[in-house]
């Protein structure tokens, strides 16, 4: 099982390298979903837990299935995150 600290920056990294790669900036990101640019930020630092809903609106936003943002014991498949164009729209 992944520590929860662990498990927020990770899911914070893979956050910003998502919204990063949708050439999003986190003030784009508020106005698209609402979510405060501060809490963007601190999801994205992994120093805030992030509500589901909230996780699910930001998946919706930039466009891939949540699963591709969790980190889950390590298995969530690197080679998306180490080659960015592998991320598919949501289906």
């Amino acid at each position: 099982m992944v520590e929860t600290k662990e498990f927020r920056k990770e899911l914070g990294r893979r956050l910003a390298a998502v919204r990063a790669y949708r050439e999003l900036s986190i003030p784009d990101v508020t106005a698209l979903t609402g979510i405060s640019t501060s809490a963007i930020s601190r999801y994205e630092r992994g120093e805030r837990p992030i509500p589901a809903e909230r996780l699910f609106v930001l998946a919706e936003t930039y466009d891939v299935p949540m699963a591709e943002l969790l980190p889950l014991d390590g298995d969530l498949p690197t080679r998306v995150w180490s080659n960015p164009e592998l991320l598919v729209p949501a289906a």
